[in-house]
């Protein structure tokens, strides 16, 4: 005999003690269903945060700043310290509330023919956004 059967049958006797045993216990069994569909949930919801979160990027998060960075200092280069050397250039880094200059330096192409895009600032009309440089095809 199944539970329902059991309840039904306990519900026509008319035994009030057991329906309420019954009752408790479906009551508990539900209690610990939602509790694992709430935790499913905060599973799923936390994976899903965090592939947005790789997605976008945010690895390098995006942060809009103000004021503008200063203009970009003139760095000399030099000869390249190895055949084949590409030289990624400094730029402005806003840190701690002021602006400091991260040093341009020299770099191996990661494949044959790579052609480095030099990151920039970019006016936003919140204010200025840091678009990171990337290797790229010519």
């Amino acid at each position: 005999m199944n539970e329902d059967t059991e309840l039904a049958g306990r519900c026509v006797v008319g035994d009030a003690a057991a329906l309420e045993e019954l009752i408790i216990k479906y009551r508990k069994q539900l209690g610990q269903e939602e509790k694992k569909v709430k935790m499913k949930m905060k599973k799923s919801v936390l994976a899903l945060a965090a592939a947005a979160i790789i997605s976008t990027g945010a690895v390098g998060c995006v942060a809009v700043v103000r004021p503008a960075p200063p203009a970009p200092r003139y760095e000399v280069v030099g000869v390249a310290p190895f055949p084949g050397a590409v030289w990624i250039g400094g730029h402005w880094v806003r840190r701690f509330g002021e602006w400091r200059w991260l040093r341009g330096h020299w770099a191996a192409r990661p494949w044959r023919g790579a052609v480095w895009h030099r990151g920039h600032w970019r006016q936003t009309r919140y204010g200025w956004k840091w678009v990171g440089g990337h290797w790229g095809h010519r």
